[in-house]
């Protein structure tokens, strides 16, 4: 290179410089003059195109002009300086020395502007390409990715954490979840189980009206036949009654009939007890049940392990629906004997897992 070219382009790459650093320190707010001009002619809407404008000559490092051609240096030159003068234009506006329309001109230079990016961007492409491209050595795209590449693991490690977290506290929640439910569960077995024993309690209690009525049967029945057998003695008192002209015909007609007054009284004598005896058993037999559905559940909790709590379980379900001895049957016999300790559940003999034989 020539001493006539060096300095040629020492002189190019200094307003250039000289450009770019104008350009830079520009403030585009101060285009905006809402306070100044008003609402009506204030330059506020033009601060953003002001601003892409100024944003492209700060992507060129001056410290790579002298690496670029000059016709390179001439355009960003240029260009940096026809916006910085466009960019005055907007600062020197005034509506009484842009007669005869200043709504035009306003108009006019907001238009200008706003299509300048488009020129702008074409004519120093080059030099931000190339000014970007020399940015950062290879060691610092290296240094630069590795920077980066820790960021995206740390923000993956932090996501895991955070999703751990999540699922903990997920599982916390299933479980209060489930606890919940099977207190649901239970309450709702439990009031399954009275419910059902209100059903026994009501036959209970409809037998035991029907002892009662029996029982009151029975009494007017045993009255009955005590007062026939008393009025029995006197009939002979009576003329009716008294045999006539076939004396014994007559006696053994009236012996029959005495018979069978008695007969017929003793009948419903003794079939009222046994309706009593019915209703008193059944009785027995359904509050047996009530009681059973009432407190199975202390002995089931009581039982222990699964295999005590299902021998609890199975001869509770049989004393509620097997036949159940009352002492009001004649067939009681054998079945009425109650079970021991070792016949209900043997289980619960078995010393717990784990533990050592004395």
């Amino acid at each position: 290179m020539t001493e006539k070219h060096r300095t040629e382009l020492q002189q190019h790459v200094a307003r250039a410089t000289e450009a770019l650093q104008k350009i830079r320190v520009f403030d585009p707010d101060t285009i905006a003059r809402r306070d100044e001009l008003g609402a009506e002619f204030g330059f506020e809407a033009s601060v953003e195109d002001a601003e892409r404008l100024i944003s492209l000559f700060g992507l060129i490092r001056p410290e790579v002009l002298p690496e670029l051609p000059l016709s390179v240096i001439h355009n960003v030159s240029n260009h940096a300086n026809n916006v910085l003068n466009l960019l005055e234009k907007f600062k020197d506006f005034s509506p009484a020395t842009a007669q005869p329309s200043p709504t035009k001109k306003r108009n006019d230079l907001i238009d200008v502007l706003h299509a300048a990016y488009s020129n702008v961007f074409d004519a120093v492409a080059n030099a931000i390409l190339y000014s970007q491209s020399t940015a950062f050595s290879d060691e610092d795209l290296r240094n630069k990715m590795d920077e980066q590449f820790g960021s995206v693991l740390a923000a993956i490690e932090a996501r895991k954490a955070e999703a751990e977290a999540r699922v903990k506290e997920i599982d916390s929640a299933k479980k209060k979840a489930m606890g919940v439910l099977d207190a649901i569960q239970k309450a709702s077995a439990e009031a399954a189980v009275s419910k059902e024993a209100v059903h026994f309690k009501g036959m209970a209690d409809a037998h035991q009206k029907g002892a009662k009525r029996s029982l009151y049967a029975i009494g007017g029945g045993i009255f009955a036949l005590f007062a026939f057998a008393i009025g029995s003695l006197f009939l002979h008192t009576c003329d009716t009654l008294v045999p006539g002209k076939a004396p014994t015909y007559e006696t053994v007609q009236l012996g029959v009939s005495k018979f069978l007054m008695f007969a017929a009284l003793t009948y419903g004598i003794i079939l009222g007890v046994r309706v009593y005896l019915a209703h008193r058993h059944n009785e027995v037999v359904n509050r047996h049940r009530q009681i059973a559905l009432m407190t199975y559940r202390a002995l089931v909790e009581a039982a222990g392990d699964q295999a005590n709590r299902d021998v609890v379980l199975t001869k509770a379900a049989e004393s509620i629906f097997g036949a159940q001895p009352s002492g009001f049957n004649k067939g009681d016999g054998d079945e009425g004997k109650a079970l021991s300790l070792v016949q209900v559940a043997p289980g619960l003999l078995k010393p717990p897992t784990g533990s050592n034989p004395p």
